[in-house]
């Protein structure tokens, strides 16, 4: 029975971080600003974020759209877990960006 629970237990944390954004942490500049832009209260604060997000992501590859597997499916449903708590105009405009290049439009 421990084996079965052990292999259950590996399993499950195998599928659950690479359905995250990366294994451990954001693996694009648009899993960057999703991750760091929610609760962002000024413009100031967002630009810091898109710099940070640009030094550690400057390469400008194509990226894959999500598949919705679980969690959030549609560009529409990301917009609202990750912009429902910024309070900046620039940040809700990156989140937005970002959700639409990660996400599907349905």
């Amino acid at each position: 029975m421990n084996k079965h629970r052990t292999l259950l237990i590996s399993i499950t944390l195998l599928w659950s971080s690479t359905a995250i954004s990366g294994i451990f942490g954001p693996s694009n500049f648009y899993e960057c600003i999703l991750e760091e832009m929610p609760g962002t209260k000024n413009n100031h604060a967002a630009n810091e974020i898109i710099r940070m997000c640009r030094k550690e992501f400057p390469e400008k590859k194509k990226i894959e759209k999500k598949s919705p597997i679980i969690g959030i499916k549609t560009s529409g449903e990301c917009i609202l877990e990750y912009g429902k708590d910024v309070a900046s105009g620039r940040s809700a405009n990156f989140v937005r960006n970002a959700c639409r290049k990660l996400y599907p439009r349905k």
